[in-house]
């Protein structure tokens, strides 16, 4: 019998795997018009399952139904060299009818144990019940529930790099923006709550308002221009006014 933590350890691992494949299948074969057409059903959707984990039920749900029966999951089976695959899969049947759905898939690879930014996500959430955390620290996830590649601390001003694991990067901590290479490609933050979108538009708002800003210096310029031009009293109602 596998343990708890064999099959959390297998899970994670079999999660970095189909990662590469994906990143594999992307680098090397673009989809074509034809196979989006087949209407195979797009996980993307799901709120709980993107990126790799999607990419890969899409891959072995052959028969398109949305379930993964025995047949299409031994297509992963490496029983000689992951002796508890099986046990992993049959521990994430949920309604024991021999079939995965695409939630008991997700599921599977998506406990709390796995996620390491979500884990501190949740924390952090459970702290803040009826007490402020103005000042706190709040970590960045992407769509896997692991740590973005770039940090950073609203209060402090100070940004890092780190690990998918959240380990800070010697020597990266920098005041003000910093680059890091993301390691793996995501759409957007994971479950993350309001003040990391919070973060998001802070970061993106010195930009907005820069655009706002020459926008409204280009109005005045040509208005103060339309005036020189236009002395005449009959010519008023031809000047914009900015109100």
């Amino acid at each position: 019998a596998c343990t708890d933590k064999e099959l959390r350890n297998l899970a994670s691992r079999l999660k970095d795997w189909f990662g590469a494949l994906h990143e594999d299948a992307n680098r090397v074969i673009k989809p074509t018009s034809s196979e989006t057409a087949q209407g195979r059903f797009d996980t993307s959707i799901l709120p709980i399952c993107k990126d790799s984990l999607g990419w890969m039920f899409n891959k072995l749900d052959m028969n398109y139904d949305l379930l993964l029966d025995p047949s299409e999951i031994s297509a992963i089976y490496l029983d000689k060299y992951e002796p508890c695959v099986k046990p992993l899969f049959n521990s994430c049947d949920s309604f024991k009818d021999g079939k995965l759905s695409n939630n008991e898939w997700c599921y599977c690879f998506q406990k709390p144990s796995g996620l390491p930014c979500q884990n501190e996500m949740n924390r952090i959430q459970k702290l803040s019940r009826g007490k402020s955390l103005l000042g706190a620290f709040i970590p960045r996830c992407n769509e896997e529930g692991y740590y973005k590649a770039t940090q950073c601390h609203g209060s402090t001003g100070q940004c890092w790099c780190v690990d998918k694991y959240g380990n800070e990067i010697a020597g990266s901590r920098k005041q003000g923006t910093v680059s890091c290479e993301e390691e793996q490609e995501t759409s957007g933050d994971f479950g993350s709550g309001g003040s990391v979108v919070l973060l998001d538009d802070l970061e993106e708002e010195p930009e907005a308002a820069k655009k706002d800003k020459e926008g409204k210096l280009k109005i005045h310029v040509r208005a103060a221009n339309e005036d020189d031009e236009d002395e005449d009293d009959d010519k008023d109602d031809e000047i914009g006014y900015i109100w």
